[in-house]
């Protein structure tokens, strides 16, 4: 086989096997074979740019007359382009399992965040349901606990009026119609009573000054209400303050009208200070 011919039938491989190869082959190590500059080279330019690439060049003189060298060459490319090609595969098959991961989280992802969502309303609804459901259940309950107040503070107005008709019969300088407010701050010049008030106050560690200021409201506060009808006067702390409770514990135990004493849950309970 000439060497022509055989060129012509490498480079007729090499294109089938692809075309962006050419016929020079580049760092190409054959075993069975020598290498050497190719004869033919003439052009000093073409040697330089051989010569700073590190190109090798296979001699076609001697192929043309070895067929297992021709041969050895041919399956050294082919096993090149073989590995290129897998090396492309293996790259592209990476690349689209990375692809498909990222797209299997992204989706894991939207998905966790859709349902996290959906949790979250439906444990709002839920629970708007419930306190819904709730307060509907105790509007009774809550309703008995307004009347039960209203009871109470009805009482108390009761014995503040017994009171106050205390203060008028010791009194008859004062004129019957007199409100009931001026009537009871009357007991500030109620020796007896003051003294009384001021020792109560210190025994709670109360100040004196700050309790004799609520004498005046205590009437107008149970003038709000319904006038009572029961003879069991309760001081229920869910409507009077702190000065308030115990004014009205010192005044009832200093006319010596009965009492009970209702905490912040609606129960029966004793007195919380001292008299």
């Amino acid at each position: 086989m000439s060497v022509s011919t055989f060129a012509l039938k490498l480079s007729r491989f090499l294109w089938r096997r692809a075309s962006h190869y050419t016929l020079c082959i580049c760092k190409l190590r054959l075993p069975l074979l020598n290498f050497r500059w190719t004869r033919g080279y003439s052009s000093n330019k073409e040697i330089s740019y051989v010569n700073s690439h590190n190109f090798s060049f296979i001699d076609l003189t001697e192929l043309a007359n070895n067929p297992k060298a021709q041969n050895n060459v041919i399956n050294q490319i082919d096993q090149l382009l073989e590995k290129k090609e897998k090396e492309q595969r293996d790259l592209l098959r990476d690349l689209l399992e990375k692809k498909e991961k990222e797209q299997k989280e992204l989706l894991r992802d939207l998905l966790e965040k859709k349902e996290k969502e959906q949790r979250d309303l439906l444990e709002k609804k839920n629970n708007e349901h419930e306190d819904l459901l709730e307060k509907k259940n105790n509007e009774p309950e809550d309703r008995a606990h307004s009347i039960l107040q209203m009871k109470h503070m009805c009482n108390v107005r009761d014995a503040l009026e017994f009171i106050r008709a205390q203060i008028l019969a010791k009194d008859m300088s004062i004129v019957f119609t007199e409100t009931l407010d001026k009537a009871l701050n009357r007991l500030s010049q109620d020796e007896k009573f003051t003294k009384y008030l001021q020792k109560a106050c210190e025994d709670n560690r109360l100040q004196y000054e700050d309790v004799q200021k609520c004498v005046g409201g205590l009437y107008h506060s149970t003038s709000k209400h319904f006038h009572g009808h029961e003879q069991k006067v309760i001081i229920d702390s869910r409507t009077w303050a702190t000065n308030e409770i115990f004014l009205l514990g010192v005044i009832f135990r200093h006319y010596k009208v009965p009492f009970e004493y209702c905490n912040t849950d609606g129960k029966l309970e004793h007195y919380p200070y001292k008299l």
